[in-house]
């Protein structure tokens, strides 16, 4: 009976890593790409930007009225973000708009609008869905298939995590072999040989996969793990109002001048709509740290003047902490400056677990050939 479970498990990890593997690793590889956002970014549209731009940002309201003038027919912006951010790696302001045409790869219907940061004149406006910068950051998210391909990157994840779990339960030795099979002599015969290669990069790839992959899934499909994060940390809370005093309405660089002097050492990075026609909540990052986590967020309602601090490292919700950390997990700024470099690394290694894996597919195929020739033979 336990020859037999162990014979399924083995078929089942096979044919996991021989189909939902395959999807796991070019998965994998384009989210590796993403650290060079900024190079396909530069490639395909650096005309837009002039070699000396100056990077100091003066109007944000000069900004938002240049770039509505430039899309007058989309909404918004729906995000104003400053340059060189997590999600605008160029030189330029970028103020992201909706309403176009969803289709191309990234089938969201946003354009976005660079400006100069000094004076807020136009430099260029971005098909975000069908531009080639962006193609990396969608196949990742979903497969260049909207929502569809968010539902299948989900149950992709889910395989991938089944298929990890099994590898190591069929790997895992009796405890007096655990440390040469960790650290296996010679090594050149190791990362030589498939079979091997596959069990050692497996072992010590688990943790960060397992990670990577758990944290991905939360990113595509919330709402598939928002009852395991109930569970541990809590159900969400809603905002609370918080009586400001209320005067004369203002503008965005007067929200932010007020903002800025309610968060010491912190500098704006985004600028997102919080619920209202005139309520924005900016975000600053602190002391130069971009982890989401460690994010400061104030809410400024330019109707009538009132800006508050919203939340901070730590005053916020544990499950908004949670949420924050898991995404910064992923993209990994929650590992400071190396991390979105070892998370890039992690990447690439599915490749090597997949290759591998056909190898040794492949070669236990030519066996059975072999077999059942001989067997013909006798």
């Amino acid at each position: 009976m336990r020859a037999r479970l162990h014979g399924v498990l083995v078929w089942t990890h096979r044919w996991l890593g021989l189909t939902v593997g395959v999807i796991f690793t070019i998965i994998s590889i384009s989210g590796s790409l993403l650290l060079f956002q900024s190079q396909f970014f530069e490639w395909a549209h650096g005309e837009l930007i002039p070699d000396r731009l100056s990077a100091r940002v003066s109007s944000i309201d000069q900004w938002v009225r240049n770039a509505r003038g430039a899309v007058p027919h989309l909404r918004g912006p729906i995000a104003i973000w400053a340059p060189h951010v997590e999600h605008n790696l160029t030189r330029a302001g970028m103020l992201v708009f909706d309403g176009q045409q969803p289709g191309g790869l990234g089938h969201m219907g946003f354009a976005g609008v660079l400006v100069a940061p000094e004076t807020g004149a136009v430099l260029g406006v971005i098909d975000i869905d069908r531009s080639p910068a962006y193609a990396p950051l969608f196949l990742h998210r979903d497969l260049w298939a909207g929502t569809v391909g968010r539902a299948v990157s989900g149950l992709i994840a889910i395989g991938s995590l089944v298929l990890l779990v099994l590898g190591i339960y069929l790997w895992w030795p009796g405890s007096a072999q655990i440390a040469r099979k960790l650290w296996p002599r010679p090594m050149r015969r190791t990362l030589a040989r498939a079979r091997p290669l596959h069990d050692w990069v497996g072992i010590w790839a688990f943790p960060l996969l397992v990670v990577l992959t758990a944290t991905g899934l939360y990113l595509v499909r919330p709402t598939w793990l928002a009852p395991v994060l109930t569970i541990a940390a809590g159900p969400k809370q809603s905002s609370e109002a918080h009586a400001v005093a209320c005067g004369a309405p203002i503008g965005f660089d007067e929200a932010i001048a007020r903002a800025t002097s309610l968060v010491p050492g912190g500098e704006w990075k985004a600028i997102y709509p919080a619920g209202g026609p005139q309520r924005w909540e900016i975000a600053f990052a602190t002391h130069g740290d971009e982890a989401m986590h460690r994010e400061t967020h104030v809410v400024a309602d330019l109707s009538c003047g009132a800006v508050r601090v919203d939340a901070t490292p730590g005053t916020r919700s544990r499950r908004e902490a949670t949420e924050m950390w898991l995404i910064g997990l992923h993209d990994g700024t929650a590992f400071g400056a190396a991390g979105p470099v070892i998370v890039s690394l992690t990447g690439l290694l599915p490749l090597v677990l997949t290759w591998s894996g056909v190898r040794m597919w492949l070669r236990r195929r030519g066996l059975s050939r072999v077999r059942a020739s001989r067997a013909l033979i006798s």
